[in-house]
């Protein structure tokens, strides 16, 4: 966990600054997590890379975070971060060690070949009609005039049916597993207390059940979907154990889940603030694809990606050594003015993205469901403006917090209106 403690006498301790004997940029904690964009902009214009107090250092800057994608001399952290900050054995340690969100070398690409296969762009497209209808059914009861918690009616109810019917899970079980997905995916967020792991301990323990369960019942009743079809192609090879198979498909519920549900609402409260944009979608839903494009570059679900370096790594001049722990910031890398034109300017229509989107990570840990997020949110977003074109926020706009791992969506209250 970073943690800056900074002397008081350090020179103006409100803004970042350049340490000279390093070349490490220092930024304040509290100031970064009050105004990460802000911050990181004006690290950014100091140095390629900021350094905390425990040692950590985080990439600020795009290109160095997109070279570093697949670089062999860094690896993934697993369970070693959440151990050194001192929090105990559990069943969501057990999930850590075990998921392949966390696993690197051999063990990645056994956990995750298996489930690449079904998660592909063809294959997601197929889901795109089902989709639009789960989402058409959830706006489809709303009062007019009547204010309304996006996130929650909406926002984490989309992702979460799209995963019950690919998991063949009743829909019923909807609101049983989201709960334990939000209580459990705290432990990979940035700043996470350890007296707060016995709940995130309790709900993993408590999900992984609900899958083995569902994987009990595809075993003795197999079905023509998605994880019957896994079940079997599991077994068959043998090279998965039977905690290992469940916990790949807790991954996929909370890969499904968390981020989506993040990621709507805080693009809906970003279109809702330039309407202009927002009617473009009520006019053009061809355009969902560029607004949520924008939306996930803009104000992203996911802050950074925390990396342990095996040898030293130079960024711009600046040496990071060996055995550090590295956050590769995508938050602050999809703000660089080198990257993107005017990159504070939320523009749907902008066409300088990257053929690969930084939010989605790189090399060979990118996101297993970018397919299924971007038809998620995307679908959604067109049943939202063609059901409800005058929706209007009521309220404060949507406030992101977090630097690093899953960052947090406040609520978003909304009012229908034809």
């Amino acid at each position: 966990m970073q943690k800056d403690t900074m002397a008081q006498d350090d020179p103006k301790p409100e803004m970042p600054f350049l340490m000279e004997d390093t070349g490490l940029v220092r930024i304040p904690f509290k100031a970064l997590m009050a105004d990460p964009h802000g911050m990181f902009r004006a690290a950014r214009s100091l140095g390629p890379v900021a350094g905390f107090s425990d040692g950590s250092a985080m990439m600020l800057r795009a290109a160095d975070v997109q070279r570093m994608f697949g670089d062999p001399r860094i690896r993934q952290i697993g369970v070693e971060g959440m151990q050194a900050a001192g929090v105990a054995e559990g069943p969501f340690l057990a999930w850590a060690r075990e998921t392949l969100l966390l696993s690197h070398g051999r063990d990645h690409v056994r956990r995750r070949t298996p489930l690449a296969r079904a998660f592909a762009y063809p294959l997601m497209n197929m889901l795109r009609p089902s989709i639009r209808r789960a989402a058409d059914r959830l706006v489809a009861d709303w009062t007019p005039g009547e204010a309304l918690d996006l996130r929650d009616t909406f926002a984490a109810q989309l992702p979460a049916r799209t995963i019950a019917e690919i998991l063949g899970a009743p829909e019923a079980d909807v609101p049983e597993f989201t709960s334990l997905v939000y209580r459990m995916t705290k432990g990979l967020a940035f700043g996470t207390l350890p007296e707060e792991f016995d709940d995130i301990h309790a709900a993993a323990a408590q999900l992984h059940a609900y899958v083995d369960r569902l994987l009990s019942d595809s075993r003795t009743t197999p079905r023509d979907d998605f994880l019957s079809a896994y079940v079997a192609r599991v077994d068959a090879e043998g090279d998965l154990s039977p905690t290992e198979i469940i916990t790949q498909i807790v991954t996929v519920i909370i890969g499904g889940a968390d981020t989506t549900r993040a990621a709507m609402t805080a693009l809906v409260s970003l279109l809702l603030d330039h309407r202009d944009q927002w009617d473009m979608v009520c006019a053009d839903p061809g355009m969902a694809a560029g607004a949520v494009a924008e939306g996930l570059r803009f104000e992203p679900s996911i802050g950074s990606i925390p990396v342990f370096t095996l040898e030293p790594i130079e960024a711009s001049g600046v040496v990071i050594p060996a055995y550090r722990v590295l956050s590769l910031s995508m938050m602050s890398a999809m703000r660089d003015d080198a990257l993107y034109a005017d990159p504070d300017r939320f523009d749907i229509r902008r066409t300088d993205h990257p053929r690969l989107h930084l939010v989605f990570g790189g090399g060979p840990h990118r996101c297993l469901g970018e397919a299924l997020a971007r038809a998620e949110l995307e679908e959604g977003l067109i049943a939202l403006t063609q059901a409800w074109p005058g929706l209007t926020r009521q309220g404060p706009a949507v406030r992101m917090t977090g630097v690093g791992g899953i960052r947090s969506a406040s609520n978003l209250t909304v009012v229908p209106a034809a």
